[in-house]
């Protein structure tokens, strides 16, 4: 027995009718790379609301599906066929979708993104058809926004060691004495800057409080601070 049922449609308001109540594999992908706002849309749609749109990404995706069918059907399985129908899934009908092939034991669903997708589906549709409200929804995207900055701030981390080695053989080659020099595709200066004139508000506030309390003006407040502290990584 299949694990899917088949809904035969033969026009598009039929095919968006058969959508409703069901969770997509296009609106999972949403799901997985959208914000709080792409949540509450896509369980508007669920329940029944229409956003039928078309995106420049989707435009993008369409236009390399049939290549990638093409290599799966050569290089996967050789029973896939091009498949328009929209499946409802027999384990839970509350997930279908209109995969792109279908073959004897395999369907084929294809996107086309840059972000990881396999190994957060499955979170993500648990996380969707919990009763959970908007701010559980928003702590799933922000722990997936975390882990996309650690990985970057670990990529900055070796890219900065890099740079300063390659800064240390300059400064090797360029030698003790104040220099300035043009390259074919810089110019590079190396020198000791001047010693800087400084007032030293700590010891003028120690001895002069009254006159310091005088002259102290409060600014008006900065930019809200985003303050990250990572959990230790288990080895």
């Amino acid at each position: 027995m299949k694990p899917y049922k088949v809904i035969n449609t033969s026009n598009r308001e039929d095919w968006l009718k058969s959508r409703e109540g069901v969770l997509s594999a296009t609106q999972i992908a949403r799901l997985m790379v959208g914000g709080p706002a792409e949540w509450k849309s896509v369980r508007g749609e669920f329940n029944g609301e229409r956003r039928d749109f078309d995106t420049k990404y989707m435009r993008w995706g369409r236009e390399r599906e049939p290549y990638i069918f093409r290599y799966a059907a050569n290089f996967i399985d050789s029973t896939l066929e091009s498949n328009r129908n929209f499946l409802i899934s027999t384990r839970d009908p509350r997930i279908g979708a209109t995969p792109d092939a279908l073959g004897e034991d395999v369907v084929g669903e294809f996107k086309t993104s840059k972000h990881p997708m396999q190994r957060r589906i499955v979170e993500t549709v648990d996380r969707f058809f919990d009763d959970d409200d908007l701010d559980d929804v928003s702590e799933a995207i922000v722990v997936e926004a975390l882990h996309q900055l650690r990985e970057l701030e670990e990529q900055k981390q070796n890219i900065e060691q890099s740079q300063e080695k390659l800064r240390e053989q300059i400064r090797e080659q360029l030698g003790d004495e104040d220099i300035s020099m043009k390259f074919a595709n810089a110019s590079v200066s190396y020198y000791t800057p001047k010693p800087t004139a400084r007032f030293d508000s700590k010891r003028f506030k120690t001895e002069h409080p009254d006159i310091y309390e005088q002259y102290v003006k409060t600014g008006a407040p900065g930019a809200r601070r985003l303050r990250i502290t990572y959990a230790k990584e288990e080895d």
